[in-house]
């Protein structure tokens, strides 16, 4: 018995038998040679045992032992060999199936094993089947070649010279500089951002025998690629591996690709080497970096020059190389390229003398666990079998993979001097369709005209209908239209007109709500500016803008003291005017559709935020858009906040078609404000972000009984709570919004009517009228259907640009490969996935831009903030999840060598910097941010805060008590002390509505969300609710027959 040690790939195989114990092994091969002649078994057996005495290693059996895998080889082994017989070539497929169905035990050798299936007409199929632990795709002519010598010699030993032991090249291997080795490999992985990998996150790793695809390229491709390696002194092995890469770049939408490729592990300083058997080959990354501006040909150069400087390393294991990486998984798809043509095979058997038998064809079965992979046979013809796990790719899948691959090798042949940003990664007809067939959007468009012309036919035609209310007071088209052209003439005044920015600060009110028409028919463009941001925002705004002018109310009128522009204060609405003869001001002051009406602020990445300019005729499309056709006339809740896009839907949707505006008493809306909102004033449309979608639903599901439609978007949309939705409210439509505020508010829609409609995963939806949504990899070419790429959107809607940042609208909008000349594209960063039938499904981010209860935010900004702050040296912001699953921004910094940095103080600096929705929920304090291999941040490895609490002191109060139980309830947490803070320990706006909701039911008084934000803590809360209003009746709309 002899104890030897494993090659590198041996101990992957080892470890992969492991852990798929119990499943299929998909490493057990199987080779069939059919052949004419009778087969003696006993000379075969014969044969066997001498293959086995030349060779010891394929006698070896292998475990692990305290000191590492090992490779026992017993004195002895007789390898199994039977003969079955078989009626038909069916028949005998179904019993090769089942032999190469059963697995090995590898500590229990031989691993190998003969079967002989006799069929009639002096037929027969002889199967080696054997683990591919023992040997690679070189030895097996090696092994066939000599048991084939070998039966015809009856098993005689001398019929062969000794062969070279496998032994040798694992003492060769003991010589290798494995440090020079890692280095190189660190090298050659530098700068890769992440593993390229195509199962699904999260998916099984169980074993599962893989399904084939074979592919036959024509001669005439052959030869051409046969032609263009002979001129430019270039290997099939580089040719296959730029055809996988570009696959595999088509599969994935990345450029920079990992994949494993086999090397033969065969050194030429070996001796005997070319005729040794055994597991030489080992499976290692090979990294293929696509460049734009590079042609085919030079990239075949590039990576055999980049190949051909790891010759020397390609002993080291893959383990070892993703350790030197500093990855723990690097590819799950591999290439092979064989060594031998199949049919040379063929000819060298039938060669042998002494066997009596023709052999006339022989075929194989081998596998690895990944899920894709190549095995590439040369020949006149090049013969490819796509390999593929059916619980990864289905058939279909990898049909419409193989019939990529002989697209690909024709360019690859045919145009090698194309550029890669013009290589097409996919068929024509799958091209046309992605691009064309699934933009079939085109609408009639409607005449051109401005955003707020409809308000203007309205007013006229129906000055007595109800235009706007707020609280109890509700006002008229016609008084609404005469506070509108008050306030224009004003404008006038103060020197507004085409393209002039106003800036708005005012409260949800009717008069905020007439000041946008009011603007917009003066010429001016609309700049909204929120009440709640800190000075410092709304300073950058008006100073980024170049505001001429501010329009505000008396309640927000004192935050413009030190305002160095005109404030023009706007008067409440009266309802003393006339119900006719208001006059058309629109004839007076013509504006053009091109021109910009509203300039809306979004977060930036670089600390600034940035201004998007959308102009009328963008709006005007967007409203005529037919989805909104069932809310033409409708009453329509205005919630969102005027500074964020939505609120466009929410004020112009109803004023231009008739309908009404109706604004909630409060700010924040909780179920049963929505639910009064319905019963009280007859709203029928609404837009509620998906996280408040969420809270409402968790809350009351009834609260939306009433509504016919019901629009949400900008972020996951959860299907469950869809789905409790309409099952409580049958007659309702929620609808998806996907896009941008770069896309004029919205460019997908998804709508959704019963439970049965709604997906596992929502989809953002199909573009909406005259818009095209494409999805593209880095160069600008379409992805296929279910692989993620980057969302562009072209077509009607898109925004003029970035107010004063003319390089970044050059980054953000790019000409548009697709669409008539001069047309543009924006880039959204969204990743995301097309679905076959149509619509797209967010994935997530190209950047590190996230949506925190549906507010756009990009980290970066809230990043920029911190580090500026006294005694910062670094600073990151990351998103995490809360207790009850919603998203929250927390900061992490290290402190610079003056001091220890305090928490409080400086969530207190960014409040003073920042808008609300982009102020840390939490700040942890650290020595040193971990690092990634690559030196940048691990912000996976960044801890979750954890929650303050502001001592022991138990409840004093009954009301106390109570809240101390709702904090914990809605927060999540099993104890609550009585100074305890809300926001300390986690809680948000969106979780302090819950928190109202339920003192609602369990105290009996009706708080606001400011209430809570003025005394968070349970004893502040607790003083407020004593002096608090009783809760307010609601008031339900009832179905037919007086169902709730």
């Amino acid at each position: 018995m002899d104890v030897l040690p494993l090659s590198p790939l041996q101990e992957g195989l080892l470890f992969q038998s492991t852990i798929a114990a119990d499943g299929p092994d998909v490493y057990v091969t199987q080779v069939v040679v059919d052949v004419e002649g009778s087969v003696d078994l006993g000379r075969l057996r014969a044969a066997l045992a001498a293959l086995l005495r030349r060779h010891p290693n394929l006698r070896a059996g292998f475990s692990t032992t305290s000191t590492g895998p090992v490779q026992v080889v017993p004195a002895e082994a007789e390898v199994p060999c039977t003969a079955v017989d078989a009626a038909t070539g069916q028949e005998a497929d179904l019993l090769l199936d089942a032999d190469r169905a059963q697995r090995f035990d590898l500590a229990s050798p031989p691993l190998l094993r003969c079967l002989v299936v006799r069929l009639p007409g002096a037929r027969a199929r002889i199967a080696v089947t054997s683990h591919h632990i023992l040997m690679d795709g070189w030895s097996l002519p090696v092994v066939l070649t000599e048991l084939f010598v070998l039966y015809g010699a009856n098993g005689a030993d001398d019929a062969l010279p000794p062969a070279p032991p496998f032994r040798d090249y694992l003492a060769w291997l003991r010589t290798r500089d494995r440090d020079a080795a890692e280095q190189a490999w660190r090298a050659a992985l530098h700068g890769l951002a992440e593993a390229t990998l195509v199962r699904p996150s999260g998916g099984r790793r169980t074993t599962v025998l893989p399904r084939r695809h074979d592919i036959e390229l024509p001669e005439p491709t052959t030869a051409a690629l046969t032609g263009l390696a002979t001129t430019h002194g270039l290997t099939l092995n580089t040719i296959t591996q730029v055809l996988w890469a570009q696959l595999l770049s088509g599969l994935t939408g990345r450029t920079d690709v990992v994949f494993g490729t086999t090397v033969s592990g065969r050194p030429s300083d070996l001796p005997g080497v070319t005729t040794m058997v055994g597991l030489l080959i080992n499976t290692l990354p090979a990294r293929v970096r696509l460049v734009p501006g590079e042609t085919v040909l030079e990239l075949l150069a590039r990576v055999q020059r980049e190949q051909v400087a790891l010759l020397d390393h390609q002993h080291l294991g893959l383990a070892d190389v993703q350790r030197a990486a500093g990855t723990r998984e690097l590819f799950d798809t591999a290439v092979v390229l064989e060594n031998y043509p199949r049919n040379a095979l063929t000819d060298t058997l039938s060669a042998v003398a002494g066997t009596g038998l023709r052999v006339t064809r022989v075929d194989g079965h081998d596998a690895t666990h990944y899920p894709l992979g190549l095995v590439v046979h040369p020949g006149r013809r090049l013969s490819l079998s796509l390999y593929h796990r059916p619980d990864v790719f289905d058939d279909e899948a990898a049909a419409a993979l193989a019939a990529r691959i002989p697209h690909l090798a024709d360019t690859i042949a045919t145009h090698p001097e194309r550029t890669l940003a013009n290589f097409p990664a996919l068929h024509p007809g799958e091209s046309h369709r992605l691009l064309h067939t699934l933009n079939e959007t085109a609408a009639p468009k409607p005449p051109r005209r401005t955003a707020h012309a409809g308000f203007v036919e309205h007013a006229l035609r129906y000055p007595s209908r109800p235009a706007i209310t707020h609280g109890d007071r509700t006002f008229t088209y016609a008084q609404v239209h005469q506070h509108v052209n008050e306030l224009t003439r004003v404008l006038g005044k103060h020197g507004v007109g085409p393209e002039t920015r106003v800036a708005v600060l005012q409260r949800r009110s009717a008069e905020s709500v007439a000041s946008v028409p009011a603007i917009l028919q003066a010429g001016g463009v609309y700049v909204p500016l929120h009440p709640d941001w800190p000075k410092a925002r709304r300073d950058l705004v008006l100073a980024h803008t170049g505001a001429a002018v501010v329009v505000t109310d008396a309640a927000c009128a004192d935050l413009l003291a030190d305002a160095r522009v005109p404030v023009i204060v706007v008067p409440e609405l009266t309802e003393s005017a006339a119900a006719t003869g208001i006059e058309d001001l629109s004839a007076d002051l013509p504006v053009d559709p091109a021109q910009l009406a509203y300039v809306m602020y979004t977060s930036g990445s670089t600390g600034v935020p940035k201004g998007v300019m959308c102009t009328h005729e963008d709006v005007a499309g967007m409203l005529a858009d037919r989805s909104w056709s069932g809310a033409r006339g409708a009453t329509m809740a205005h919630h969102v906040p005027s500074a964020f896009d939505p609120s466009v839907c929410e004020l112009l949707v109803p004023l231009t078609t008739g309908g009404h505006v109706v604004v909630p008493p409060t700010a924040d809306l909780d179920a049963a404000g929505l639910a009064d909102l319905v019963g009280r004033h007859g709203v029928t449309h609404c837009l509620i972000s998906p996280g408040l979608l969420r809270l409402l639903a968790d809350d009351d599901p009834s609260c939306f009984a009433g509504l016919r439609e019901l629009i949400t978007g900008g972020d996951v949309v959860p299907a469950a709570t869809v789905r409790r939705i309409l099952a409580e409210a049958p007659d309702l439509t929620i609808r998806t919004h996907g896009g941008a505020t770069e896309t004029t508010v919205f460019a997908t829609h998804h709508p959704m009517r019963t439970p049965a409609d709604v997906p596992d995963s929502v989809p953002m939806g199909r573009p909406r009228d005259n818009v095209r949504a494409y999805v593209l990899d880095d160069f600008l070419r379409p992805v296929p259907a279910c692989v993620t790429g980057e969302l562009y959107f072209g077509g009607a809607g898109i925004a003029r640009g970035y107010t004063s940042r003319p390089a970044l609208t050059a980054e953000r909008f790019v000409a548009d490969p697709f669409g008539p000349p001069g047309t543009r594209l924006y880039r959204t960063g969204d990743l995301v996935r097309q679905r076959r039938e149509g619509g797209v499904d967010f994935v997530g981010r190209a950047d590190d831009q996230v949506k925190i209860r549906g507010v756009r935010v990009e980290p970066g900004e809230a990043e920029a903030a911190l580090a500026s702050l006294p005694g910062v040296a670094q600073a990151a912001v990351s998103v995490r999840l809360d207790r009850s699953g919603d998203k929250q921004l927390v900061g992490y910094v290290v402190a610079d060598d003056t001091g220890v940095l305090d928490p409080e103080r400086l969530l207190a600096g960014a409040a003073a910097i920042l808008p609300g929705h982009l102020v840390p929920s939490a700040i942890v304090t650290l020595a040193t941010f971990p690092l990634t291999a690559n030196g940048k941040v691990d912000r996976d490895a960044l801890p979750a805060p954890g929650p303050a609490s502001a001592g022991d002191r138990a409840p004093g109060t009954e009301t106390e008590r109570q809240l101390c139980e709702l904090f914990g309830a809605v927060l999540g947490i099993a104890e609550v002390h009585a100074d305890d803070d809300f926001f300390r320990l986690g809680g948000h706006s969106l979780l302090a509505m819950r928190l109202i909701g339920k003192a609602r039911r369990v105290l009996g008084v009706e708080l606001t969300v400011q209430d809570v934000f003025t005394n968070p803590t349970v004893a502040g809360l607790a003083a407020r609710v004593t002096t608090a209003p009783k809760a307010r009746p609601q008031l339900r709309r009832t179905r037919p027959g007086g169902a709730r």
